[in-house]
């Protein structure tokens, strides 16, 4: 307990002595001299085997006063650091006794007592005690290093004294022995700590008082647990001569560097430092110390920039349709009107043993570029049929899922791709499930074949419904724009000192944008407007006669934007167009008629929509009746079917002034895709107006 107490102490000793590094200030004494002297109290933890009668008990160790004199010297190593050595003489005393249980007869009778062995040691040693002393304020500092004591000489007093009973009548033998223990050990040593206050004695002497503890980390005896701890006070006598500190001297030089640049768009000249750089050197002369600080500093100097020249002009040419170019011209737009029925296939196409409704029928991914207007719509047919299912509430559907011959677990698979599409529609479209039917079978209603290019047809989904508009055909119109003159050509101009970066040509109608151009750098010499090729060209057969705005830009390296000013072009409505109609030509395509697979025979539903178009059309209207094949089987097979196909046709819609042409494959569709062979196999009336 007494060696866990005392390691905590040195370590709060320690952390003591190291806490006032952050406060110290710069020693001016470099070496002190001193002798010094003290006493206090050593405790012994035990005592030492010594020879005793036999029915002695081990002693037990008490205390002993302790006397030091010695000689010092210390020495500065750091500004807040102290190392140093003491050499001095250690003599001390101390006391160890023993009681022995003895039997004694008096008178005949056997009277128990005690025998008691006192022992009184003194031993001198020589000390060496290397150690660090740290100054803690002006007049305090701490000490703590390690004692190296070599015994010098020892001697012992030894004597018995009867204690007990106290009523004895006599002294049972008074014996004394002295002599020196042979086995101490020579070198112990011990730990120190020390806290020192200083008296200053004119200008180079100092008396120190001292409050010192130690603490044995030896043995004093070979296999015996005895070792020593103590407190002493002391006084030192010290030499400390004072050395004058040098003067102190500091200079500062200032080096700077400075960048110009030009800066478009500041008012005024700015000044901004950058980076500063601060280093210090020290030089020693005699008695100065020298610091110089080196500032190094760097500055941008941001002048205002003369803006750049830029300037923007467009010149306008009109191209007439015979090609000449005029500077001044009234526009003139008309309008043809294109209408295409499309049939709306209701059939959903899967791969080989899949069951998963592919991304291209899906609203959240993204189409496929079909590049035909009947495969564009047809890839929204089940967003078309549910959108429809949700303005007629009534209407309900049946889902046929079929499965091709050689796919395994077929039943499973059909059911599989039924519920696949109810799923999208539920999920998508929020139909209620119970107004969607699902059904399952082997072979389609309308087989395709059992060729390998027609076989995936049999893989698929069928859409049926009860209520005949959810599968209605689906018009596609158009207008087809016509402009007098039919371009306009604009020749941009920009000089610009700092480079051209970007340009710009915008045209618009009423605020709105309706055509742009646009570039990097320098613009073309002519920039070339196809007035029926413009998206939004519609907008000009309104009918009014506002001008079409125009107004071209340009920017430069720097930034700066130049605009020619606003230009306006004047135009007006085609001759003979009535008020509340622009349409100067009209063209209906019914592309409703779809054949089976290898046949020209005509179905109920193709009857019916031969009716259709025969109560649209007048007697007097031109009809082209045009007749398509898929490229499954011979070409020249399919030219005499795509033909069969336009005749039956004809033969129903008994118009005279009609033109029926076979035309063979369909090469705008991919017969690649059970979709694209399905829209193949039809029969298109076409009527002008």
């Amino acid at each position: 307990m007494v060696c866990i107490l005392f390691a905590r102490i040195t370590v709060l000793t320690i952390f003591c002595l190291f806490l006032p590094l952050i406060l110290r200030c710069e020693q001016s004494v470099p070496w002190m001299f001193g002798v010094s002297g003290g006493a206090g109290v050593q405790f012994h933890s035990s005592g030492p085997n010594l020879p005793l009668p036999p029915a002695a008990s081990p002693f037990t160790a008490t205390g002993g006063p302790v006397l030091f004199l010695g000689l010092k010297a210390d020495r500065l190593v750091l500004p807040w650091l102290y190392a140093g050595i003491e050499f001095g003489m250690q003599a001390w005393n101390g006391k160890f006794s023993a009681e022995e249980p003895s039997f004694f007869i008096i008178g005949g009778v056997g009277t128990p007592g005690v025998i008691t062995h006192s022992l009184d040691l003194s031993m001198t040693s020589f000390c060496i005690t290397p150690a660090l002393t740290i100054p803690i304020a002006s007049s305090f500092s701490a000490n703590a290093g390690v004692q190296f004591n070599y015994s010098i000489s020892n001697s012992y007093t030894q004597s018995q004294a009867v204690t007990e009973p106290a009523s004895l009548p006599f002294v049972y033998g008074d014996r004394r022995i002295r002599g020196e223990i042979d086995n101490l050990r020579n070198l112990t040593f011990s730990l120190t700590a020390a806290l020192r206050y200083s008296i200053p004695l004119g200008s180079s002497f100092v008396i120190e008082p001292e409050v010192r503890g130690y603490y044995g980390l030896s043995e004093l005896m070979p296999n015996v647990d005895w070792s020593s701890t103590g407190v002493q006070g002391g006084i030192a006598l010290v030499y400390a001569p004072v050395v004058q500190p040098p003067i102190v001297l500091r200079d500062t030089i200032y080096s700077r560097d400075t960048v110009q640049i030009l800066v478009k768009g500041i008012g005024q000249e700015r000044l901004t430092l950058t980076s500063s750089k601060n280093t210090e050197v020290r030089q020693e002369r005699d008695d100065v110390v020298l610091f110089i600080v080196d500032i190094a500093e760097s500055y941008l100097r941001e002048i205002p920039k003369p803006q750049a020249l830029l300037a923007a002009a467009v010149d306008v040419r009109f191209v007439q349709k015979d090609g000449r170019e005029t500077e001044s011209t009234t526009l003139m737009v008309e309008g043809n009107m294109k209408r295409h029925y499309l049939p709306l296939l209701p059939y959903i196409f899967f791969d080989e043993e899949v069951a998963v409704l592919p991304d291209k029928y899906r609203t959240e991914r993204a189409k496929p570029q079909a590049g035909d207007a009947m495969l564009d719509m047809y890839y929204h047919v089940l967003d078309t049929v549910a959108a429809r299912m949700n303005s007629r509430p009534r209407a309900r559907i049946t889902l046929s899922g079929v499965y091709s011959e050689g796919e395994q677990n077929g039943e499973q698979l059909a059911r599989r791709r039924a519920e696949a599409v109810k799923e999208y529609m539920v999920n998508t479209w929020s139909i209620a499930p119970g107004r969607i039917r699902t059904t399952r079978r082997s072979v389609p209603q309308e087989a395709g074949g059992y060729s390998s290019e027609t076989v995936e047809e049999n893989r698929r989904v069928e859409l049926a419904s009860d209520d005949e508009h959810i599968l209605a055909s689906v018009v596609i119109s158009d207008i087809d724009i016509i402009a007098d003159p039919p371009l306009v050509r604009f020749y941009p101009d920009v000089v610009s000192e700092a480079g051209a970066a970007s340009w710009q040509l915008a045209i618009s109608l009423e605020g709105v944008p309706i055509r742009e151009f646009s570039g990097g750098g320098s613009p073309p010499p002519m920039i070339e407007w196809d007035i029926a090729s413009t998206p939004a060209a519609a907008r000009l057969l309104a009918g009014n006669i506002l001008p079409i705005q125009y107004e071209f830009s340009a920017t430069d390296a720097e930034g700066t934007v130049a605009r020619s000013g606003e230009g306006a072009i004047r135009f007006q409505q085609a001759q003979g167009v009535a008020d509340s109609s622009f349409i100067h030509h009209t063209t209906d395509r019914f592309s409703l008629i779809l054949f089976d697979f290898n046949t020209a025979d005509l179905s109920p539903e193709n009857r019916e929509v031969v009716r259709l178009v025969r109560s649209v059309v007048a007697p007097h209207d031109s009809l082209s009746v045009l007749g398509f094949s898929d490229a499954t089987g011979d070409e020249a097979y399919n030219q005499k079917l795509s033909q069969r196909r336009a005749d039956a046709i004809f033969s129903l819609l008994k118009m005279s002034r009609s033109r029926v042409v076979g035309m063979g494959i369909d090469a705008d569709l991919p017969h690649y895709l059970p979709e694209g062979r399905f829209y193949s196999r039809r029969v298109d009336v076409i009527r002008e107006k």
